[in-house]
């Protein structure tokens, strides 16, 4: 294989890192095309570049990459889809390098194809290997910051997810074009990408360390707002939270500690962040969370109890265009929704999510009209509440409202 095209597939180990479509799908359309772009042709970086392989730079192959690339990117603008992805993103990713950088050595080196022939495909394989380790290191690394990220903002109410996302679409096309005109560039870029990256995931493991403590019984690290040690069981009754300093340790105190931790999707006992379905067990504790359901009942009843109050809240906002819409959206979403959603599983919550979507944007196209717009934000609240609240109940087993529940009775309440 090529020296040069060697350490293409390197350095495309940070492009390939972040997506798996998107990348293949530029570099297959500049083999394609970049020979009749005068300044591409004109850098002679690959000045033996002999015409691209019809497998990978066919017009139906062009097409389903072009496909693919849309999707991945408009999938991973939502977090629900990419949490449904994370689980197969570094094998996809690790595959779509292989047959990138064997369709670059394919157009760049002539003897390639027979050379690969000749020795088997297995041994023409070998040569993308340092690629593939790096893909799945690399890509398996970024998730791990992905998630940090995502515990902090589950509903990606604050845009940090989809402002990052949009930057590594962006980021990915440039570095396509760049791994073909100055590969050696790429190389050394991505190189320091990859000590940065490492250096994020060094920092949120001492930060995780940070808000844990020695458990008073057997120093076993717990979390500030742990309940119970996961180790030996012992009970914290002295909570590091200042709202809890002065509460007694009963029974009935430790639920409002529950429930705010639920809240985070954290375990109610250990306080770990849970990154499994909603009926699952802690896997550092082994707590019930969603599957007591007099806990999950509790939970949803503060979550309920908060309606009349955010749809009154909303029906103020609501009379301000525009900004107090997108006030508004931010608050329900932020006190009523997100609480239930983060339980909900992904694939049920982008159903729901569309769904919602559809109707809300109906509904917000009438948000300036005056007086009827104030109705508006508090109806979308309303409806979000309607849509994930039965998810929820499905979740944690719990009985479904019935037409006259406490959701209409509230919204009726604030309209009047």
């Amino acid at each position: 294989m090529n020296v040069m095209v060697l350490i293409y597939a390197i350095g495309s180990i940070g492009l390939f890192s972040a997506r798996a479509f998107l990348p293949a799908f530029v570099v297959a359309m500049l083999l394609r095309f970049g020979p009749s772009i005068p300044w591409f042709d004109s850098m002679g970086i690959f000045p033996q570049l002999t015409g691209a392989p019809a497998w990978f730079t066919s017009d139906p192959a062009l097409v389903i990459l072009g496909l693919l690339a849309a999707a991945e990117v408009a999938a991973n603008k939502f977090p629900e889809v990419r949490r449904i992805l994370a689980s197969v993103d570094p094998f996809v990713k690790t595959a779509m390098v292989v047959l990138t950088a064997v369709g670059v050595a394919s157009a760049v080196d002539a003897d390639f194809v027979a050379q690969a022939l000749a020795a088997g495909a297995g041994t023409a394989l070998l040569t993308t290997l340092p690629a593939a380790a790096g893909t799945l290191g690399l890509s398996t690394v970024r998730g791990g910051v992905v998630t940090a990220i995502s515990d902090a903002d589950e509903d990606d109410l604050l845009g940090v997810q989809r402002v990052f996302s949009w930057l590594e679409d962006f980021g990915v096309v440039a570095g396509a074009f760049l791994a073909l005109l100055l590969p050696v560039l790429v190389l050394v870029l991505v190189s320091l990408a990859t000590a940065a990256l490492l250096g994020v995931r060094a920092a949120l493991g001492r930060w995780d360390e940070a808000q844990q403590i020695p458990c008073p019984s057997c120093a076993a690290p717990i979390y500030r707002a742990a309940l119970a040690c996961p180790s030996c069981r012992a009970a914290t009754p002295a909570s590091r939270r200042p709202e809890y300093r002065s509460e007694a340790a009963g029974p009935a105190d430790l639920l409002p500690r529950q429930l705010d931790l639920l809240e985070r999707r954290r375990c109610p006992s250990c306080a770990s962040h849970h990154r499994g379905k909603a009926a699952d067990p802690c896997a550092r504790c082994g707590a019930d969370l969603l599957r007591d359901p007099a806990l999950a009942s509790r939970y949803l009843e503060r979550i309920e109890a908060r309606l009349p109050s955010i749809l009154s809240v909303c029906t103020v906002l609501g009379l301000v265009p525009v900004a107090g819409a997108v006030a508004g959206i931010l608050f329900y979403r932020l006190r009523l929704v997100g609480p239930l959603r983060i339980w909900v599983p992904a694939g049920r919550s982008v159903v729901v999510r569309f769904a919602l979507a559809m109707t809300q944007f109906i509904l917000l196209a009438f948000q300036s009209v005056p007086l009827f717009g104030a109705l508006m934000v508090p109806g979308m609240a309303w409806l979000a509440f309607r849509h994930y609240r039965p998810a929820f109940a499905a979740v944690a087993s719990l009985p479904r409202p019935s037409p006259s529940g406490h959701a209409e009775e509230s919204f009726r309440e604030v309209a009047e």
